[in-house]
Parts: C-alpha cells; sequence; structure tokens
C-alpha cells in the first residue's frame, strides 16, 4: 500500500509482474503491475528482508 497526501493504492501480490532493485537511491524496489510503478524507498527498513518477502509472495526474482 502506498499512502500519500491524496490517497493510497495498493498492489496485490498477484498483480506485481516485476521487480526491479536501482543501483542508485540506496536501492529502492521498484515494482510494477502491467501499467501501474510502486517504488519502495527501503533506506530506512531492512532491505533484504523486505526483497526476499517480496521475491516470496511473488514467486518472482529481482532484476538488478
Amino acid at each position: 500500500t502506498k499512502t500519500s497526501l491524496m490517497g493510497s493504492s495498493t498492489l496485490k501480490w498477484g498483480e506485481i509482474t516485476e521487480i526491479r532493485v536501482t543501483k542508485k537511491d540506496g536501492g529502492a524496489i521498484i515494482l510494477k503491475a502491467g501499467p501501474r510503478k510502486r517504488i519502495v524507498d527501503s533506506r530506512f527498513i531492512a532491505r533484504d528482508h523486505l526483497l526476499g518477502q517480496i521475491e516470496t509472495h511473488t514467486n518472482l526474482k529481482a532484476l538488478r
């Protein structure tokens, strides 16, 4: 779930079609679901643990 001033939006595990990890921005995680995209700023949380959970729930491997 992404929350902003305008509201919130959610990607369900089954909707995610691609996982990417950026080289810059501290290794942000990008989740794609068709034309929709969410960027997870993981600088302040356990990125490797979060990435492992996403990969487990989606059965996808992150592109680096």
